[in-house]
């Protein structure tokens, strides 16, 4: 496996808006490490010219939080209330994908990410929708490795440890932590106000971090 994007991950995150301390700092690792797979996926397209250096942060930036959004929404959902914001955003992620709630979200958020950038920075349709297939492949295999080692379910322990260990050790340090967006910000904000806490969940059986 060739490094792709060299550097170290982040030291303590920083607190976010909702949840105990150390989830959110599970999730921000978490969203980095899978970023950086996703990253790693369009490097190929990236060096034949598909973005430029300059325009690699944005993108960048917008798969990392996207990434998050996912990673927050499913640990702070209620699969079951049809009233639940959170879980109506995965819901919403998951509309044409394939595969588990989990992955189907996370694909989800990073063909948003993807098309976002592209639409912002006027990539072409083809293009796009190479970087966003690369991109997904990407984060979908650290996706699933990162959860069969927090489910205890790798048949290759020794194999996915030194993959996640790659992806951890290639984050780079200047890499800042996840910014949501204005409208999961507001989700996030619902959730804060006085009244009624949801419980939080830890890793969930059904093949997805929550």
């Amino acid at each position: 496996m060739a490094k792709r994007l060299s550097g170290t991950h982040d030291g303590p995150a920083e607190k976010a808006n909702s949840g105990d301390a150390s989830d959110i700092d599970a999730d921000i690792l978490s969203a980095k490490t899978i970023a950086l797979a996703a990253r790693n996926g369009v490097e190929d397209l990236h060096a034949a010219g598909a973005f430029s250096d300059q325009q690699a942060p944005s993108l960048n930036r917008r798969i990392r939080a996207r990434i998050y959004e996912v990673l927050l929404a499913r640990r702070l959902s209620q699969p079951g209330s049809t009233h639940d914001p959170f879980a109506r955003y995965i819901a919403d992620l998951t509309q044409g994908q394939k595969g588990g709630r989990g992955i189907a979200a996370l694909q989800g958020a990073v063909a948003r990410a993807v098309d976002d950038f592209s639409a912002s920075e006027a990539i072409d349709d083809a293009t796009a929708k190479e970087l966003r297939e690369a991109a997904i492949d990407g984060a979908v295999e650290a996706y699933r490795v990162v959860t069969r080692l927090g489910l205890g379910r790798s048949k290759n322990e020794e194999h996915d440890r030194r993959a996640l260990y790659f992806w951890l050790m290639s984050v780079p340090d200047y890499w800042e932590k996840p910014e949501v967006s204005p409208e999961f910000q507001k989700l996030l904000d619902r959730r804060n106000a006085p009244g009624p806490k949801r419980t939080v969940r830890g890793l969930d059986p059904d093949g997805g971090m929550s």
